[in-house]
């Protein structure tokens, strides 16, 4: 029995947290690219331009600077916080910009 407790227990966890920013859409102002990885490192998925229906938030919380979503396509990635306008009030830090890794010589 506790056994079945704690699937249950997981099993809702997870589901809250895949949900947690549902229903947040972000709009797209300034071109912008769809990026695999929170970072400038990788070849962009491809450029998103203002004219794209709202892009839907996965995550409500930035990470490096840009926000996790999903397009009405279905593509996933993340995209630039300051390209872009929260069109629902997600539970971010203000846009600080977007943050490139790059590695470090040798």
């Amino acid at each position: 029995m506790r056994d079945v407790r704690a699937v249950i227990i997981i099993v809702l966890a997870l589901t809250w947290r895949a949900t947690a920013a549902s229903g947040q859409t972000v709009t797209v102002v300034h071109n912008v690219n769809l990026r695999p990885d929170p970072s400038s490192e990788y070849t962009p998925i491809r450029l998103l331009a203002p004219s794209e229906p709202p892009l839907t938030l996965l995550d409500a919380a930035p990470e490096s600077g840009y926000y996790h979503v999903r397009t009405s396509s279905g593509e996933e990635g993340y995209v630039c916080m300051s390209r872009t306008a929260s069109v629902t009030s997600p539970t971010a830090t203000p846009t600080v910009g977007c943050r490139s890794i790059h590695p470090t010589p040798a």
